[in-house]
């Protein structure tokens, strides 16, 4: 048999395997589907309410019922299909929402309502809209309504978690809103507190779905209610400001997310999908993985943000992520006038932190890339404003993205360290550089430490070796570099510290570096 017919005859079993599987799986969903339709709706079961989210109403009906186990409501015994928990917040299989639908006694589109699905054309353009058509069999078939994209999952909470409102719990019949699973949303429109995301007795992230709107199911001793914390009035201006602009584009109504005071700003005009555009831009700007994450201390320090950080690190724990959302919102609030402020504190990062004089060519191309693109007139924001900041952000990157600092960057044939571990190349020349001592390898050169009567010989030779080489060498450094420089040495080298800004020595540290450990010394050598 030749190689075609054995491929024919493979591809031709496969092919009816492949079909006797979807034909199997096709009939057990219609045997779920049936089961399902023949399901009657609870006898006893929770209303959705205003801006509800749909595991506080399972969690409602379920205590209603009088049910121990939430979960009861996913894995109705008498029919053979399951939900799973973690589908909850972006239903997309037909029968998922078929069984809740059922149970719940409600319309498709109340459904959806209940859901992330709910803000889906926040994000994208109607062209852009993912589409509402299933991809496979099982998937969720809504009328007409599009599905949150997976690229917009991130500005939301993960799925099983969420955050509270103390005093929204506190009321007769609290319940969880939908909107609370912004992960950008810091204070309740509300009652103007902040949301609290962790048990405050064993700091376990809240699960949407639980008993108990109000107790911690895992230690079980946790009352969501008893943190209650909220901003300084100063604060809770803008604060307030930046979050009815942010609900605004949730599409949050005003009666649940209240008013600005003295008027919305030109991102109230913004479409939606272009305000979360600027949002994920300016997130990326305080990525804490690249160089730039210096920007956002300094930011946090200079803008006086400490105790609204601290305030909602308090909630929330994880204080450099609550930095950045902190930071954030500041920009949003009086917009473009917070905005310029931002841009002082980059000038002054570039020469403060990354420590770049103010004549250096990075400063001035900056300075002059700032002029250029008009960024410092406010009334420039009042159009345009998307591709200005598209133009911004380019400039940003190509200015920060792997931005060494002056302390750290190469200079020819010099190179300049700052480090706290007594192990490098760039001290101690005269045992680890060849030409200074006798040997042509590094075992060689300190061999001789064990050797006084050797040793003695050539100490003499050492330090005149050495300075003449400094000399130079620090010559070199100071045509590029502006800060202060100096020579890590050992005693036997007698440098001639004149040609240092500051006198430095080498002494052990331990093996693993300890928070006493802040003391740098700049170290320069000739590779």
């Amino acid at each position: 048999m030749d190689m075609q017919s054995v491929w024919g005859n493979t591809f031709t079993t496969w092919r009816v395997s492949y079909e006797e599987r979807l034909r199997r799986e096709e009939e057990q969903e219609q045997i779920r589907q049936r089961q399902i339709m023949e399901l009657l709706p609870l006898p006893r079961r929770a209303a959705p309410r205003l801006w509800e989210d749909l595991t506080s109403v399972l969690s409602r009906t379920a205590r209603i019922m009088g049910y121990e186990r939430t979960q009861w409501l996913l894995r109705p015994q008498v029919i053979q299909h399951k939900i799973d928990r973690d589908a909850l917040p972006v239903l997309r299989r037909h029968l998922d929402s078929l069984l809740l639908s059922r149970l719940l006694h409600l319309e498709e589109e109340q459904l959806y309502a209940l859901t992330l699905h709910r803000f889906a054309s926040r994000f994208t353009p109607p062209r852009q809209a993912a589409p509402s058509v299933p991809t496979q069999t099982n998937e969720r078939c809504s009328s007409g309504q599009p599905v949150l994209d997976e690229r917009h999952h991130s500005f939301f909470l993960p799925r099983r978690n969420t955050q509270v409102c103390p005093l929204c719990l506190d009321e007769d019949e609290g319940y969880d809103r939908l909107y609370w699973r912004c992960d950008l949303l810091l204070l309740c429109p509300r009652h103007r507190v902040f949301l609290v995301s962790r048990c405050p007795a064993c700091r376990t992230p809240i699960p949407a779905f639980r008993p108990q709107s109000t107790t911690c199911p895992f230690c079980g001793k946790g009352d969501y209610r008893s943190t209650v914390l909220a901003p300084q009035v100063e604060e809770e201006i803008w604060l307030r400001a930046s979050h009815c602009l942010l609900l605004n584009h949730l599409g949050v109504e005003p009666a649940e997310a209240g008013t600005v005071i003295g008027g919305p700003t030109t991102l109230w005009r913004l479409d939606s999908w272009d305000f979360f555009w600027l949002l994920r831009e300016f997130t990326g700007i305080f990525d804490f993985d690249a160089a730039r994450g210096k920007v956002l201390p300094f930011l946090t320090q200079t803008l006086s943000l400490q105790e609204v950080v601290a305030g909602v690190s308090a909630c929330r724990g994880a204080p450099r992520a609550v930095s950045s959302k902190v930071s954030l919102h500041y920009l949003l609030a009086g917009w473009p006038a917070h905005f310029l402020a931002f841009l002082d504190r980059i000038q002054r990062v570039i020469q403060e932190e990354y420590h770049y004089p103010a004549k250096s060519s990075l400063v001035l191309n900056w300075n002059a890339a700032m002029v250029k693109g008009n960024y410092w007139c406010s009334r420039a924001y009042d159009a345009d404003t998307v591709p200005r900041m598209k133009q911004f952000f380019g400039t940003y990157t190509e200015y920060f993205d792997r931005l060494p600092s002056a302390d750290e960057k190469k200079y020819g044939s010099a190179h300049l360290f700052i480090t706290t571990n007594r192990h490098f190349l760039q001290a101690e020349l005269s045992l680890f550089t060849v030409g200074f001592l006798h040997g042509d390898t590094l075992g060689d050169r300190p061999n001789l430490l064990t050797a006084p009567h050797r040793l003695r010989e050539r100490l003499s030779q050492i330090p005149t070796r050495i300075n003449d080489f400094h000399g130079k060498d620090a010559a070199a450094v100071r045509e590029q570099f502006g800060g202060k420089i100096s020579y890590v040495s050992i005693p036997f080298e007698s440098i001639d510290w004149t040609l240092s800004d500051f006198i430095t020595e080498e002494h052990p540290l331990p093996t693993k570096p300890t928070d006493s450990m802040r003391n740098h010394s700049i170290t320069t050598a000739r590779i």
